[in-house]
């Protein structure tokens, strides 16, 4: 049994071989199997994805394309003409009759529309997959992070209460930590099961009650056996509890009472009901940690954000609160950093990276 906090981080790509390298990851988080990423083992996965038909995962590799409407190939004619991709025009050819445009995408809109070569895209050994773009009368360009098209993913650790309330937002593309597939007892290869700490405990008494909690479990008399074992670690956060008069630890001491009730549930399910994992899953609470991955325009992740955040459609759940300015937070110094980069290679014109 372990214990985090919420925490969320952006990824950003500036090119096609970051790009995939985020799907890669966005892949294995479902299955937690982020330790087998290593140089150029993203183009074997995400070749399995597609043959295996899991192609959501590719939504998570931005793609950024320009070139003369004129000029256009029938696959970036298809990515433009897709309502999953956006595009400007650069400013000096908009009343134009051959227009030149700034296309912002995704993989899977590219692998929905031509699988053969999506999959060209992903054994590229170019850093931008210039040689295969050429031949659609485009090339890769650098989009300025503050554009609403420039494509943003979060990596969020939550509880599972707030990731069931994103994936609502369908609008964004998302990969989140499977309890089906991800075997959480004892005597796996997590040791246990994680649990975020909600948004009404106190970090720094939770510190102090567990540090109090873990020195009665070294003086005690622990039993061996896994399950019982278990047992005696929730009689003694039982104790705690009963004797602890101030609120703020009491509620420490409760939720890590719950969480041992909760691995203790799910062990047996697992031990004496011989349930497999994705069955012993539906004994997790809406504590337990969970991870994934968030991919989406800039435009829309300000949208959640007034909704998520600024409550602009009714009050989001506090927990919502800490993760989404979480995201805002980080979001704001990529996009002024990387705006100060994009304005001083290029002169601050719109998107002139692609020139």
């Amino acid at each position: 049994m372990k214990f985090v906090r919420p925490i969320s981080v952006i990824h950003t790509a500036h090119n096609l071989k970051g790009g995939l390298q985020l799907a890669e990851f966005a892949g294995r988080l479902c299955y937690k199997s982020e330790g087998k990423i290593k140089p150029g083992s993203y183009q074997k996965f995400l070749l399995m994805l597609m043959n295996k038909g899991h192609t959501s995962i590719l939504e998570h590799c931005p793609i950024y394309i320009c070139g003369y409407k004129n000029d256009l190939g029938t696959v970036a004619n298809a990515i433009i003409k897709s309502s999953f991709s956006r595009f400007t025009t650069r400013t000096d050819t908009v009343t134009s009759t051959n227009p030149f445009y700034y296309i912002y995408s995704n993989l899977r809109v590219v692998y929905d529309f031509d699988s053969d070569f999506a999959k060209q895209l992903v054994m590229t050994s170019t850093m931008k997959g210039d040689d295969i773009w050429k031949d659609q009368g485009v090339a890769w360009f650098v989009p300025k992070f503050n554009s609403p098209y420039a494509r943003m993913s979060a990596y969020i650790t939550t509880l599972r209460s707030i990731v069931d309330d994103l994936v609502r937002e369908r609008i964004q593309s998302c990969a989140v930590e499977s309890t089906r597939w991800c075997d959480y007892s004892n005597n796996s290869k997590f040791e246990g099961i994680t649990f975020c700490l909600p948004h009404w405990i106190n970090y720094s008494i939770f510190d102090s009650c567990m540090k109090r909690f873990l020195a009665d479990v070294k003086e005690a008399n622990i039993n061996k056996d896994k399950i019982d074992k278990l047992y005696d670690y929730e009689d003694i956060a039982f104790c705690l509890y009963q004797n602890t008069e101030a609120i703020e630890a009491k509620r420490c001491y409760h939720y890590i009472r719950s969480s041992i009730l909760d691995e203790i549930l799910y062990n047996e399910a697992k031990d004496e009901l011989k349930l497999p994992a994705q069955d012993a899953g539906e004994y997790l609470f809406l504590g337990v940690k969970s991870e994934m991955y968030y991919t989406g325009y800039n435009e829309d992740w300000d949208n959640i954000i007034d909704k998520r955040l600024y409550d602009k459609y009714g009050k989001a759940h506090p927990n919502m609160h800490i993760t989404m300015q979480q995201c805002k937070d980080h979001l704001d110094v990529i996009r002024i950093s990387q705006k100060a980069i994009t304005d001083s290679d290029h002169g601050g014109e719109s998107e002139s990276a692609g020139e």
